[in-house]
This record gives structure tokens, C-alpha cells and sequence, in this order.
């Protein structure tokens, strides 16, 4: 009489499976504190198909430790072949990550807010209290219910969002009138990359901002990206630049 067929266990199909991401835990598996924190910053640098710079400065104002921890950090990730040294580019040095070392939890991106997935709703109005001093819930929702929010995700969490007036209508194109991203996330470019999506969004139009005047970060951050000032908007004593980004540029 045979035995009788062994079902095989959670972990050898994952051994299976997922042979590549086990190989990519263990090499992580044992690593310090500080090297782990430094690999999830990497997570939203490097690409496995080339090299980038690394700033080891920026990482370290953004973890709260010194650029030297950064550089043992790096050797260390370097040594277990998480991510690979590339050539030497001015001051610095450029790295990629090697495939199955690093994968995010959720592909970065935006999604436009539906006003009845209330907890959708709930989690970007939550991360718009906690991050936006002048957050005005009825500002918010007077836009998502005659214009649009736009909303970033990054590592599976709300990490952005955009209040847009939009009138299909009008040929002014959608106008950005509140822009928000998470002060630590700005720091290491999810700031431009938000804008990039919502230029993916909107394809060929042109897309407007409103940024007020004593906001000099967004407006930097917008000029930087290609936007134009092209006027300006005084709404009760409040100066607001207008800008431009043309389809295409």
C-alpha cells in the first residue's frame, strides 16, 4: 500500500514560486538598522537597469543620521550584493539595485478620488489634516464634487494630493489650485513625480496652477518642472501667481 500523497507546505511553494524573493530576503535578513532604513530609501532611487546617483547627503537630512552612516550603509548593501557600485560621477558615485534585492510594496502612481469610496476618501482627507496646516474639509469636498482630487500613492500609503478645477467646458484646461506632498517624501523628488503623473493624467492639455505667492516651494518646484508664470489672481488680499505647463514639454 503507498503512502499517501504528501501535500506540499506554504514554504516549498513559496521556494517555488517565489525562489527569487526568499534569496532576496536572506540577503537582507540580518541586516542593521541602519543599513535597512537606508535600503528603503534606495527602494524609491535606483532601478535595476542603471546606474543613479546617490546622494548621501539628502538620504542622511532625510533619516536623521550622518553622511558617514550612509556610506557604511551603502558598503555594506554593496558587500551583500543588494545593489551594485557604478561609476564615479563627479563627487559622487552612482549605484543600481540588483534584481530581486529590493521590491517595493505597490507601484507608485494617482488615482483620481471617487466621492463614494468613503474610506478612500477618509484616508486622503486623514492624510490632508495630518499634513496641510490649512486644510478646509469644505474646500475639499466643494472640489471633488464640481472639480477633481487627484491622489498620490507611494508604498501603498496616500503620500500627495491635488485639488484640480476642472470645466470641460471652458478650453482653459485643468487648473492645480492646492498641491500637498509629504514634506520627507518631497525631499527625495516625489514632489515631481506626482506632477509628472498628473500630466500622465491629463495627456495633451494644458494643465494651469494657482500657487500663492508665499509659497515659494511649490512655486520653485513648478518652475523647475517646466511650468511659465503667465499672470496673477488677487482673491481677498491674497496674491496668487498663474502658471502654465504647454501639453508635451
Amino acid at each position: 500500500m503507498s503512502a499517501p500523497r504528501r501535500e506540499p507546505s506554504v514554504a516549498e511553494i513559496h521556494l517555488a514560486n517565489e525562489t527569487a524573493d526568499l534569496i532576496a530576503l536572506e540577503k537582507y535578513r540580518s541586516l542593521g538598522g541602519e543599513s535597512h532604513r537606508v535600503l528603503r530609501c534606495l527602494e524609491t532611487i535606483l532601478a535595476t537597469d542603471r546606474y543613479e546617483i546617490v546622494d548621501t547627503g539628502q538620504i542622511a537630512r532625510f533619516l536623521g543620521i550622518r553622511s558617514q552612516a550612509v556610506s557604511r550603509a551603502l558598503k555594506v548593501l554593496v558587500d551583500r550584493s543588494i545593489i551594485e557600485r557604478g561609476p564615479r560621477i563627479g563627487r559622487s558615485h552612482a549605484f543600481r539595485r540588483l534584481d530581486g534585492a529590493m521590491k517595493p510594496a505597490a507601484e507608485d502612481g494617482i488615482l483620481r478620488l471617487d466621492a463614494a469610496q468613503a474610506k478612500e476618501v477618509a484616508k486622503v482627507w486623514h492624510f490632508l489634516q495630518r499634513t496641510d496646516p490649512g486644510f478646509d474639509d469644505a474646500v475639499a469636498r466643494r472640489h471633488l464634487k464640481f472639480g477633481m482630487v487627484l491622489y498620490y500613492v507611494h508604498d501603498g500609503l496616500v503620500a500627495g494630493a491635488a485639488l484640480i478645477d476642472y470645466n470641460t467646458v471652458i478650453d482653459s484646461g485643468p487648473t492645480i489650485v492646492h498641491l500637498i506632498v509629504d514634506r520627507q517624501l518631497r525631499q527625495l523628488g516625489h514632489g515631481r513625480k506626482f506632477l509628472v503623473q498628473i500630466e500622465r493624467h491629463f495627456r495633451d492639455k494644458r494643465i494651469f496652477a494657482h500657487a500663492p505667492v508665499s509659497n515659494k516651494e511649490l512655486i520653485i518646484t513648478l518652475l523647475k518642472h517646466g511650468f511659465d508664470i503667465v499672470g496673477q489672481q488677487v482673491t481677498d488680499g491674497d496674491i496668487a501667481l498663474v502658471l502654465r505647463k504647454t501639453a508635451g514639454l
